[in-house]
């Protein structure tokens, strides 16, 4: 709505159309340009690009900034972002087909979307291309084998919003096989970028959501599992700049990279990989759908936009309505797909059996009771639940692991409750759970169905892709404004703050509805803007050009400059304190047998005007000096004034101080200095880096008579 006006809508339910996920054509994906896939198609917003292409199977081949390069790694067709399926058996080598000795024997059942190892792209059944939707139905091949289809059909619906790439993901089986094999880890999706992009970037503390320090690595490194706490991870280069990828409710992940020289672009071989990796449980018939999104931009930016979305749920919260919902199995089978309001397990080994979770985050004191909606029958009356901490590498069969709980045996559906609030589940985060029989108790021949797992005992609301989907419409008018043209305010010129260079900026915009936009900047500059006004990664020095820009009607506001300048590295400020006492007292000199001060309490002030005064700067440090009377003020801007203060406890009544200007960057603006007063002015200018600066100030011993040889300092008082 660019236009100021009235504006009438006829809206419908569609379910999941809010958030840009959908497995269906919506009619805001606009008209139908094609229903062929000849090589690559690519939709571009005029902020991203994304393509798919047949070559490779319909898989994802391309994603870029508007204008910038390709970052997707196309080398063969085992990269791309692409899904990966993972089953039973392993290894799986069909009689009469050729295969790759090298795969064979790990891989197992593996069709991917891509294509094989011998260059034959999977097969695309079905394409579409509208104003911002590709469609891609995809018979996928396995990996290792020589033009062999897997069976089944894998669809993806990629829509753009923003700098956002949204993707649905819809994977329908029909093997001949029906045997449902142990759940594997599965590739939903992975992300191949070139060489470049060899920085991988993801949170794995124990604070989500709270913008705490992220794990940033770099090769070499192995194809490797990568433990997180966010639901994301991203690759970029150098700058900070590349694709995040988010699995909103994945939290097994997997990161790795192929070659030594981090360069190249898509045909290179040269690549780094990010996954997620989320066990699965298949049937031969199972249906699974999920949601992904890439997100391009800096790292910064990445992350960001991934804490603006909805926020993972803080405890259990499962109900198998229509679906497994992520759990899966070890050592146990449930009866099948479809799922009809419940898991039904056959139980047949009490040492292996287990029920597992999807990963997660929760802090177990958020949750100190669980419940249970099951239906028992067992030869015993006890049932365990089990828990891994965000630091085990899997279940640790430890007895502050697991809490056991009563069940009735009579194969009806009862709520349970699981009181944690005396186990060690209070004390730590929680990675996982599971449910299975004592591995110390008889032997077990019997069922459990599990409704849901809860940490309410009225059990998990109500998912809105779990409410009945009714249609429903209406027709609304709406009038647009045209907002007042804000001020972007004056120029700006950012100061070294003890790094080689400034990082960012804030501006402040003047009223709703405004953002901010790069209309230039220097050559091999990066810099990015949010919408709340925030610049981040200014990493050259010159001129920043930024334009305030209405949202909504694309007019431009105002204009401002921010300026850069070319920092040199930090310095450090050190000297001594001493008793100027002997017979050259005036000399300011650490003489022999002049003793040193220690315990004296100094204070660094910035000086933004250079009048010597600490009352219009701020406070940089404070410090007290050693038993050598020495003092030190480190990562100090090489482009600043600053001016060090004696604390006035330092002093007894009538005490005399003096300060020395012994060094060519030391200015003060009288001889006399007294406590909590200035004691020297320090500019460092533009261009000049001593790596030390010496300055050392001396006390007088006090006055005992006025005579011409002793002559008090005069006091003059700042506060």
């Amino acid at each position: 709505m660019t236009t100021p006006g009235k504006y009438r809508f006829i809206l419908s339910s569609i379910a999941d159309g809010m958030t840009g996920h959908a497995g269906q054509v919506l009619p805001q994906d606009g008209q139908l340009l094609s229903n062929k896939l000849n090589g690559l198609e690519v939709l571009n917003n005029g902020v991203i690009r994304v393509g798919v292409d047949s070559r490779y199977g319909g898989a994802i081949t391309h994603l870029a900034s508007a204008t910038g390069p390709n970052m997707v790694n196309n080398f063969d067709l085992g990269r791309q972002i692409q899904i990966g399926i993972y089953d039973g058996p392993v290894p799986f080598t069909p009689p009469g087909v050729e295969f790759d000795q090298g795969w064979a024997a790990g891989l197992g059942y593996n069709p991917i979307q891509a294509g094989d190892v011998f260059h034959n792209p999977s097969e695309v059944v079905a394409f579409e291309k509208r104003d911002n939707l590709l469609y891609v139905k995809t018979i996928p091949k396995h990996f290792h084998l020589k033009n062999y289809p897997g069976e089944a059909y894998i669809e993806h619906w990629v829509r753009l919003q923003g700098n956002v790439v949204k993707v649905h993901v819809k994977m329908t089986m029909f093997r001949a096989d029906k045997t449902q094999y142990q759940a594997r880890d599965h590739e939903f999706p992975c992300m191949y970028l070139n060489g470049p992009y060899h920085h991988i970037w993801g949170y794995s503390g124990n604070s989500p959501f709270t913008f705490g320090q992220m794990e940033h690595v770099t090769p070499p490194m192995d194809f490797a599992n990568f433990h997180v706490t966010e639901p994301w991870m991203a690759a970029t280069d150098a700058n900070g700049f590349g694709a995040g990828l988010y699995a909103p409710k994945n939290y097994f992940w997997r990161k790795g990279y192929f070659g030594r020289e981090y360069v190249g672009d898509e045909f290179y071989s040269e690549t780094s990989y990010v996954a997620a990796t989320p066990f699965e449980q298949l049937d031969h018939n199972s249906v699974t759908e999920f949601d992904y999104e890439l997100v391009v931009g800096h790292i910064n930016d990445i992350r960001s936009y991934i804490y603006s979305q909805p926020r993972p749920a803080t405890g259990p919260n499962y109900r198998f309505n229509n679906g497994r919902k992520g759990w899966h199995y070890f050592d146990v089978h449930d009866t099948g797909w479809p799922i009809n309001g419940y898991l039904n397990v056959q139980l047949d080994d009490k040492q292996r059996n287990q029920i597992k979770s999807p990963a997660a985050f929760w802090q177990g004191k958020d949750t100190p009771k669980l419940y249970i909606r099951a239906a028992f029958k067992t030869q015993h009356d006890k049932f365990r639940f089990f828990w891994r901490t965000v630091e085990d590498s899997d279940f640790k069969e430890l007895g502050n692991r697991f809490k056991d709980f009563t069940i009735q045996n009579d194969d009806l559906f009862h709520t349970y409750e699981i009181d944690l609030s005396q186990t060690d589940w209070m004390n730590v985060n929680i990675k996982q759970i599971q449910f299975r029989p004592p591995w110390d108790g008889p032997d077990v021949n019997g069922t459990v169905k599990i409704e849901w797992v809860s940490a309410s005992p009225d059990g998990p609301p109500a998912d809105l892709s779990d409410v009945s989907g009714n249609v429903c419409s209406d027709t609304i008018t709406i009038t647009v404004n045209a907002p007042a043209r804000p001020q972007a305010g004056p120029d700006q010129i950012l100061p070294c703050n003890g790094t080689e260079a400034p990082t960012s900026a804030t501006l402040t915009a003047a009223t709703d509805g405004t953002a901010w936009r790069v209309l230039s900047q220097p050559a091999s500059a990066s810099a990015s803007i949010n919408a709340q006004g925030f610049v981040s990664n200014m990493l050259k020095p010159g001129n920043y050009r930024f334009v305030l820009q209405n949202t909504s009607f694309n007019t431009l506001s105002d204009t401002v400059q921010l300026s850069v300048p070319d920092c040199l590295p930090p310095f450090t400020l050190t000297g001594q304190v001493f008793k100027d006492t002997g017979g050259k007292a005036s000399n300011g000199v650490l003489d022999d047998g002049e003793p040193l001060v220690k315990g004296v309490t100094l204070s660094l002030y910035t000086d933004p005007n250079g009048d010597g005064n600490p009352e219009d700067g701020i406070l940089v440090a404070k410090t007290t000096t050693g038993n050598d009377g020495r003092y030190s003020f480190g990562s100090l801007s090489s482009n600043g004034i600053y001016v060090l203060v004696f604390d006035n406890s330092n002093f007894l009544p009538n005490q005399l101080l003096w300060g020395l200007q012994n060094s060519t960057l030391l200015r003060q603006t009288s001889v006399g200095w007294v406590s909590n007063a200035i004691n020297g002015s320090i500019p460092v200018k533009q261009g000049v880096n001593p790596p030390v600066i010496q300055l050392t100030i001396g006390f007088l011993d006090p006055c005992q008579a006025t005579t011409p040889g002793c002559v008090p300092i005069s006091v003059k008082r700042l506060r």
